[in-house]
């Protein structure tokens, strides 16, 4: 051991700012060397470093990653990649105490006794140290630091009730994927940071966490190796781990090095267990609060000064013992079983010709086995390399073939973890000096792919254990601040960029979630981001004209696409209510406003399209009979089926009819109606108006406009029918008024004696005849069917060219026309006739009580009917219409104007009128 300037050890628990007394000490010096335990802290020192002093003096040195600037004065690396003959005035290695680790520490116990910088020598780690240190080392100085907050432990506690701001330790990687799968449901999300992620995957893990995108973190016990995060608990999921060999418990030591990354500086820190970790005895608590375990008496060692003149005497070397007590010889190690094996292979020794080739078969050796694969197929892949390097350099094809298939960013997480783990192998080769050729290209290659795999890995990490909305969500909860939400022109509601749900008018309807916390958190982020948008809506919706306002068929209020209310029954039938949609987080006065808005729309909208009728209902003029019709014609919303007001028709006199007419009333043969309320849009409100008032659960839907006549549904009733402005006919219904200008060409033929069917009235059905026969059979007709020849028109002249060629191209004269011959040979064509005679169906009449003589029960004469023969109906004279039978008219007599005297007519009018 070589006699430096100043060794001094910097002993203590974690959080004591060991690291950063470390970073001071190198910066005050000219140069320096720092070694690190693992690659992710290495690369953390090297951005503060290059932060404090520029990227152009700062090297970082790792297996697998180099940067070395040309004026390169403050080295970063990993204690296995620490160069040792550069002569820096500083030197120090951290987490000194993993000199007893059974896989790695004898690489530590080497720096330790043989890692010096010219002016100062720092070795940073826990105070179980000391006496090692002071026994291998009499001239060391120590520095104890004590921990700058408290450290508490809290016993066991569930996942789902542990504070924000905790980590969740497991030891193994099934184990930390459950736990962030199951804090994903239940919190939103959790990152993930394990050892063997590369430092580009763990930043971008740890960028969430420290920025508050997630509030919890699940983590292997590579975060108790100096990882620096803002941590306020630890809870252990477990309590033993594989190292490698077999299954253990965690010694206490192990487990305060993790417990104490809770607590970040001056902020107290808390630990516990949770899951199916047993809670911890008190005197383990109490160690790992008061930072007392026993002190490391041996420490793990190798020897270093290797014999390269034969392989057995190398593997020799390698397993000599240590002289010294205070050091144990490691066990074997992984690059000494590779070599072992490959020493058994006679095709491989054959080619050790001299020391420089074993010193190259060791340095092969020593690449480590990042992919994790046998023991068996490590060697293989070395003793191929090595064949290579024998030979010169590594061929660029088989590089790059090696490399090539790695290159690729599809696949899941254990897909992209396992590529990431072979591109370590290529970039640890691309890293040694003279292994490839242009190393720096393929430094940078293998680098880019590494870049690229891990931005893929923890894009699915992200993705398959973080709920980004929710976690960012619950950040600005937190925060307090304001969110602002945006509605598209979908309607899609986004916060802070995230889509949290879809409003639809004014209800709001959140994505769906998978668990209950998460839907907990949309809902408080939405209530807090809409609430001002509510009012802003509602008052665009209140300032809207009517023409963006509609009513659906069955009675729903929209406003566009969006509904936002629906009518109800009122108290009078032509005055509707309405409820309006609105949640109860808008607050009551944009539900009232939104009720205002609905009402005044139907209100007008009644108002328009039934005016005749609400003219109806509000003339006070009305009296008597006419007052009453009135109401029953605004009862049956402006159509009454004649037959079911026949007695108050009939009580109506000519002027009552005369001033119900004056409101656009018709008095048709089989309905009572208002013809402009037979249009599509009245007819479609009607429909509703009745249904709500009929309390109906479905509303009949409007007729499409245009259709005379529409099939007839058995299921609909003979009003749903009234109401939708058709008369059932038969298979079908005609339109009312259609149905009113049929009756008037009906009532100019002779029903009794029978009459076909017109064209007028085939055109006003829209029918052929058959159909024609069968609507006529619907009011009352029967139908004679029968067949006859079919009237051929007469001969028509018809124009022949003349004979020569070019007569066609001429008009033809009157004297080249003939007539066009009848061919009196054809079979004559026939044709389908009805013939429509008035045939009612019978009523029975109910006959009158007739005694067993049937004799009258007043003792008159039997019944008898006329003088005539029994079933003869008494005739006037030549057979017609019995005698005095007089001619009735529905409508009243006309008034006779009186004679203006002035008229030189009037004295002969007169005269004739006396006559």
């Amino acid at each position: 051991m070589r006699d430096f300037s100043k060794v001094v050890a910097v002993l203590g628990p974690t959080n004591t700012g060991k690291t950063h007394y470390a970073i001071e000490r190198m910066l005050a010096h000219k140069s320096g060397v720092i070694g690190l335990p693992l690659r992710l802290l290495a690369r953390e020192v090297y951005d503060k470093i290059v932060a404090l002093r520029g990227p152009s003096v700062v090297a970082l040195v790792t297996g697998e990653e180099r940067i070395v600037p040309d004026r390169a004065a403050y080295w970063v690396a990993t204690v296995e990649a620490m160069p040792q003959e550069i002569g820096a005035d500083f030197v120090a290695v951290d987490e000194i105490q993993l000199c007893a680790d059974p896989e790695r520490g004898h690489v530590f116990t080497d720096r330790l006794l043989h890692a010096r910088g010219r002016h100062e020598t720092l070795f940073m780690g826990a105070d179980t140290m000391r006496s090692a240190i002071a026994g291998l080392i009499p001239e060391a100085q120590f520095l104890y630091r004590d921990r700058f907050s408290t450290l508490t432990y809290t016993g066991s506690r569930k996942i789902s009730r542990m504070k924000p701001r905790s980590a969740i330790v497991g030891f193994s990687v099934d184990s930390v994927y459950s736990i962030a799968e199951w804090i994903r449901r239940q919190k939103g999300g959790a990152a993930v940071v394990m050892g063997a992620l590369s430092p580009r995957t763990r930043n971008a893990q740890v960028e969430m966490y420290q920025n508050g995108d997630v509030e919890y973190l699940v983590a292997t016990d590579a975060i108790g190796m100096g990882l620096n995060l803002d941590i306020d608990h630890i809870a252990f999921s477990g309590t033993v781990k594989f190292d490698g060999h077999r299954m253990r418990p965690l010694q206490p030591n192990e487990m305060a090095q993790i417990a104490g990354r809770a607590g970040r500086y001056m902020n107290a820190g808390t630990f516990g267990v949770t899951g199916e970790a047993e809670p911890l005895d008190d005197a383990l608590v109490e160690a790992i609060e008061k930072h007392q375990f026993p002190p490391v008496t041996r420490l793990q060692w190798r020897n270093t000064a290797l014999d390269f003149t034969r392989i057995d005497r190398l593997i020799a070397s390698l397993e000599r013992y240590p002289g010294d007590e205070r050091l144990i010889r490691t066990r074997t190690a992984e690059d000494l079983n590779v070599l072992k094996i490959l020493s058994q292979r006679p095709e491989l020794t054959q080619r050790l010709a001299s020391a420089k080739d074993i010193r190259l078969l060791w340095d092969v050796c020593r690449v480590p086995d990042f992919q994790g694969i046998s023991i068996g197929n490590h060697a293989a892949m070395v003793q191929e390399l090595f064949e290579h390097l024998q030979n010169g350099q590594i061929p660029i094809s088989w590089m790059a073939n090696k490399v090539q298939k790695i290159d690729r960013c599809d696949g899941d997480i254990d897909t992209l973890s396992k590529r990431l783990s072979f591109i370590r192998t290529w970039t640890y080769v691309a890293q040694r000096n003279g292994w490839v050729e242009d190393s720096s290209y393929w430094r940078g290659e293998t680098r880019a792919v590494e870049d690229r795999l891990s931005d893929a890995l923890h894009a699915a990490l992200t993705q398959r254990f973080v709920d980004r909305r929710t976690s960012v969500l619950m950040r600005r909860l937190k925060q307090k601040e304001s969110l602002v939400a945006q509605i598209d022109d979908n309607g899609d509601v986004t916060v802070e960029g995230e889509k949290i749900g879809r409003i639809d008018g004014f209800r709001f309807t959140q994505d769906k979630t998978s668990s209950a916390d998460e839907a907990k958190t949309l809902r408080a982020a939405s209530v807090a981001a809409l609430s001002p948008e509510f009012h802003l809506l509602a008052d665009r919706f209140y300032n809207s004209p009517d023409t963006e306002l509609d009513f659906t068929e069955q009675g729903g209020l929209m406003w566009g696409n969006n509904a936002v209310g629906k009518l109800v029954k009122g108290t009078e039938a032509l005055k509707p209510g309405v409820v309006a949609f609105v949640d109860e987080e808008a607050g009551p006065d944009v539900a009232a406003k939104v009720q205002r808005r609905l009402q005044h729309f139907i209100d007008r909208k009644i108002a328009a399209l039934f005016e005749p009728l609400v003219a109806l209902g509000a003339d006070e003029t009305l009296e008597g009979l006419a007052k009453g019709f009135a109401f029953r014609m605004v009862e049956g919303f402006g159509v009454l089926p004649r037959a079911a007001v026949a007695s108050e028709v009939k009580d109506l006199d000519q002027d009552a009819r005369g001033t119900l007419r004056k409101h656009g009333i018709r008095f048709g043969q089989f309905t009572i109606f208002q013809p402009a309320l037979l249009k599509p849009a009245p007819t479609r409100l009607r429909l509703v108006l009745w249904s709500l008032d009929k309390d109906l659960d479905i509303f009949p839907e409007s007729p499409p406009p245009g259709l005379v006549t529409i099939p007839k549904i058995p299921d609909a009733s003979e009003e749903t029918y009234t109401m939708a402005g058709y008369c059932i006919a038969g298979e079908r219904a005609i339109r009312i008024d259609m149905l009113e200008r049929l009756a008037d060409l009906i009532r100019g033929q002779d029903t009794r004696s029978g009459f076909e069917a017109t064209a007028d009235m085939l055109s006003i059905s829209g029918m052929t005849l058959e159909q024609f026969s069968n609507l006529m059979a619907g009011l009352g007709y029967a139908a004679d069917k029968g067949e006859r020849v079919k009237v051929k028109a007469t001969a028509e002249p018809v124009a022949v060219p003349a004979a020569d060629e070019g007569a066609s191209s001429n008009p033809i004269t009157e004297e080249e026309s003939v007539l066009k011959p009848v061919d009196e040979t054809a079979e004559p064509e026939t044709e389908v006739y009805y013939v429509f005679r008035w045939a009612p169906p019978k009523r029975e009449r109910p006959q009158r009580p007739q005694n067993n003589d049937g004799a009258k029960r007043d003792g008159g004469k039997p019944n008898q009917k006329g003088r005539g023969k029994p079933g003869q109906k008494a005739r006037g004279k030549r057979g017609g219409k019995p005698e005095g039978a007089k001619k009735f008219e529905a409508r009243p007599p006309k008034r006779e104007k009186p004679i203006d005297p002035d008229n030189p007519f009037a004295a002969a009018l007169m005269g004739l009128k006396t006559k």
